[in-house]
């Protein structure tokens, strides 16, 4: 899966009205023993809000073969252990198929969350920078 991942998330509704909600997108990795999450993706929680309106659209590139999927993760940051709030999860293969994917999703812990997620084929060098393999650049 080399290419161009596109993250996008405006918002989330519903959450706990005191909720400091932030974001992780990971790309989960297949390993040897296991898999590993790779964080792509951070954005800085919204303050005490049930709604809180992030925003997010953001690129990567991506250069490894052995991607599972895409996780989107909500948590609450508290002054204990950061709480999750839910995740999502994307199948890497699926997305390759499609190139698009997304819709509004329900959190474990309550609420919903708009997601898309985009795929382009292509290469990423070393720092993440993107070239097409389309003809149509």
């Amino acid at each position: 899966m080399k290419g161009k991942l596109t993250v996008k998330i405006p918002e989330a509704r519903g959450l706990a009205d005191d909720a400091d909600a932030y974001l992780r997108v990971y790309v989960v990795e297949d390993k040897l023993i296991g898999s590993e999450d790779r964080l792509a993706i951070k954005c800085k929680a919204e303050k005490n809000t049930g709604n809180p309106q992030w925003g997010l659209e953001e690129t990567k590139g991506l250069r490894g073969d052995d991607y599972l999927t895409i996780k989107v993760v909500v948590k609450n940051k508290s002054w204990g252990p950061d709480k999750a709030l839910g995740s999502v999860e994307f199948s890497c293969e699926e997305l390759i198929e499609k190139n698009s994917m997304g819709g509004t999703f329900p959190l474990e812990e309550g609420g919903e969350i708009d997601i898309t997620i985009e795929y382009e084929p292509g290469s990423a060098g070393l720092f993440g920078e993107f070239e097409s393999t389309s003809d149509s650049d």
